[in-house]
């Protein structure tokens, strides 16, 4: 899951993860990429504005979110998008990370 926000002159992603009804496992290491698109002449890439990594147990609460944050240098438009990658501790996991919508918001990365 992803979640946008914009405030405070910065603009902000969490992620979080969700266990099968297995209840195994009881903690996973989940990292959110924030990444904001970089134009040059002829094309727009996409690059990491902020980074966060942490071992969460599952669930929605604000507890158990993982957030990444970065300032606004100026009121432009930019588009955004984030990444989260939940990586299963001792257990083999798919490759991959979750990718959210893309979203513009008036703000230029610090």
């Amino acid at each position: 899951h992803h979640s946008f926000t914009t405030g405070s002159k910065n603009v902000s992603v969490h992620g979080y993860w969700l266990r099968d009804s297995n209840g195994c496992p009881t903690e996973a290491d989940v990292t959110v990429y924030l990444q904001a698109t970089a134009c040059g002449a002829s094309s727009c890439v996409w690059t990491n504005v902020a980074v966060t990594s942490e071992r969460t147990t599952p669930g929605s609460g604000s507890g158990n979110r993982i957030n990444a944050r970065v300032g606004c240098s100026s009121e432009a438009t930019v588009g955004y998008r984030a990444l989260t990658d939940v990586d299963l501790p001792w257990i083999v996991d798919p490759n991959g990370q979750t990718e959210s919508d893309h979203v513009n918001r008036q703000c230029v990365p610090a």
